[in-house]
C-alpha cells in the first residue's frame, strides 16, 4: 500500500481543512477558498491571501474596499510633505498581515486594528 492510502486510513486531514469555509462575526462575513485566497461578502470587497501553520491562519490584504495598495498610494500623492508620509503609514498598515487563531469550530482574529472580533464557521 502506498503512503497517501495508509495515511488515508489513518484519517490524517489536509492542513487547510480547518480554514476553508465561510466564517462569521457580528459585522461581516468571511470566505476561506481551497485556493488560499479569501474575501469579505457584503459592501466593502477586502479580499486577500492565506496561509496556515498550526492553528495560526496568517491573512494579508490585497485589495481594501475594491483597491489594491498601490491604488491607495498612488491617491496619496501630492500635498503636505508630513501628511503624505502619514497617509502612507496608514495605508501600509492596513495592508499588514494579521492572525487567525483556530479554536475547534471558532477562530479568534487578532488584526492590527481590533476590527474584526470572533468569527464562527457557518454551516454548509
Amino acid at each position: 500500500m502506498c503512503l497517501c492510502g495508509a495515511i488515508a486510513l489513518i484519517g490524517c486531514s489536509h492542513p487547510t481543512t480547518g480554514v476553508v469555509g465561510s466564517w462569521r462575526s457580528s459585522k461581516l462575513l468571511v470566505v476561506f477558498k481551497p485556493d488560499k485566497t479569501w474575501n469579505v461578502v457584503g459592501i466593502n470587497m477586502d479580499s486577500g491571501t492565506w496561509d496556515q501553520s498550526g492553528s495560526q491562519v496568517t491573512l494579508t490584504p490585497t485589495k481594501i474596499q475594491g483597491q489594491t495598495q498601490a491604488q491607495y498610494r498612488d491617491k496619496a500623492k501630492g500635498g503636505d510633505a508630513t501628511k503624505h508620509v502619514q497617509v502612507l503609514q496608514q495605508i501600509d498598515k492596513a495592508f499588514s498581515p494579521f492572525i487567525l487563531t483556530l479554536d475547534g469550530n471558532e477562530t479568534h482574529m487578532k488584526d492590527p486594528g481590533g476590527i474584526v472580533g470572533d468569527l464562527t464557521r457557518q454551516a454548509s
